[in-house]
């Protein structure tokens, strides 16, 4: 019982996707518009900052917004809008020195800006992105096939309610994969119908685990445990090895868009 907690436990810690999910730096801007250097924009606007109010792009302090900069959302905004790039994208936020996460990112966003003592807006490549992604989600693949053979071991145990614990941890990090894979795909400008792994269309590896948790659905709800743990310790293994593969071809993919841009 000690080990399936264990197991879970990392796989939730390492769950938090980061950089089109969530990033260390902050919650990714849905939609963001891409930025460019400092060093490349003209004049910001007739806004000058006062009132003690720092605001800071990737370290370099910002001195003048657009005058309609009156919410920290309209200035990421203005500041999105002044400092475009095909490459560069906001992909943080930080709040007098505290990350914002997405359960704050609505209220911060409709904060007046001036009652904020320090916003610093972070912005990254798309290949960078996507990279930092794939690692994460790699690694969160490795922590469900540990959990989900711990499952099985459970279920030939007889512990099902563990089993089952560890079973919904598994399967709310694999939707997270999911959803940073398909944003990975989106921010590479990839098409999915064209993409093949290993003699296997992408489309197919993706939608490969519905079957397989439709198997292991009926398994649970016919109380089938012997058939459970099969599932676990050998189907689910074809399925993690095909994500895996499309992982390290997405970070390929950064990978070249990365050489590419340099």
């Amino acid at each position: 019982m000690a080990d399936s907690a264990a197991v879970s436990r990392k796989a939730r810690d390492r769950g938090r996707l980061t950089a089109v999910g969530e990033s260390q730096r902050g919650t990714v801007m849905s939609g963001s518009v891409p930025i460019k250097p400092l060093a490349e924009c003209d004049s910001w606007g007739v806004l000058k900052l006062e009132n003690g109010l720092e605001i800071l792009i990737d370290d370099e302090v910002v001195e003048r917004l657009h005058a309609k900069s009156s919410t920290v959302e309209e200035a990421v905004c203005s500041i999105q809008s002044s400092f475009a790039s095909e490459d560069r994208m906001v992909i943080g936020l930080r709040v007098n020195g505290r990350n914002v996460d997405s359960q704050m990112m609505q209220d911060t966003l409709a904060q007046p800006l001036l009652s904020l003592e320090r916003l610093e807006i972070m912005t990254g490549t798309r290949a960078e992105l996507v990279t930092e992604a794939m690692d994460q989600a790699s690694n969160c693949l490795e922590e469900t096939e540990r959990a989900c053979q711990v499952a099985a071991e459970l279920l030939t145990q007889g512990d099902t309610a563990e089993a089952a614990k560890s079973l919904g941890e598994c399967f709310r990090v694999w939707q997270q994969i999911h959803d940073a894979v398909a944003k990975s795909i989106e921010m590479l400008r990839l098409s999915p119908d064209e993409m093949v792994i290993r003699d296997m269309p992408l489309v197919e590896i993706i939608n490969k685990p519905v079957a397989t948790l439709k198997q292991i659905k009926e398994a649970l709800e016919a109380r089938d445990h012997v058939l459970l743990a099969d599932i676990l310790q050998y189907e689910l293994v074809e399925v993690t090895q095909g994500w895996h593969d499309m992982v390290a071809k997405l970070r390929s993919e950064a990978g070249e868009m990365a050489t590419k841009a340099s």
